[in-house]
């Protein structure tokens, strides 16, 4: 997520967005920009974002005696909500640039497309939500490999996968410089 799709609103909006439907009074929330679990927490990647998904709820001043009612259902919602595909948007060009690299001049050496992505295993049914998954050799998240990147071991993975020996023979697009190794 980030060079390929965005999130329609922001995920702090998204929340804001669930609580009234458990029949509880408008907050606040902001959970963007958040760590991700493979940093700071070495439970479940579910427990994590339940947990942050919690904490947003409470550092936006809801009082516990109000959400702990409805706190189980109003995470399964939403951790089964962030798989679908209305909650994202593909880019402008993003369809357009996979069909050009799929249609490849040479057969023999059209390139291997892969997902190296700092997210949870929903990436794959994000990606199946928004047609474009069939456009990948592979797709590896930090939850499967235990790390993510700018950890040198995300990209030998991905390397590793691509069957590609040299990484001077490989190609990164990304949203972010900092994640380089």
């Amino acid at each position: 997520m980030g060079t390929l799709f965005y999130p329609r609103i922001s995920i702090g909006q998204q929340y804001q967005r669930q609580w009234p439907v458990y029949g509880r009074p408008a907050v606040t929330a902001s959970a963007d920009g958040r760590a991700s679990p493979t940093r700071s927490f070495r439970g479940s990647v579910y427990d994590w974002w339940r947990q942050v998904v919690l904490d947003t709820f409470y550092e936006a001043g809801t009082p516990r005696r109000a959400l702990q009612p409805v706190q189980d259902r109003l995470f399964d919602d939403l951790w089964h909500d962030f798989g679908r595909a209305r909650h994202y948007a593909l880019y402008p060009d993003t369809l357009t640039t996979l069909q050009a690299l799929q249609a490849w001049p040479s057969a023999s050496a059209s390139p291997v497309l892969g997902i190296l992505s700092n997210v949870d295993a929903r990436i794959h049914v994000a990606l199946r939500a928004l047609g474009i998954a069939d456009y990948f050799h592979f797709v590896l998240c930090s939850e499967e490999l235990g790390y993510e990147k700018p950890d040198r071991r995300a990209f030998e993975a991905a390397l590793m996968r691509a069957h590609i020996d040299d990484p001077r023979d490989a190609l990164h697009v990304g949203d972010d410089y900092r994640r380089l190794p």
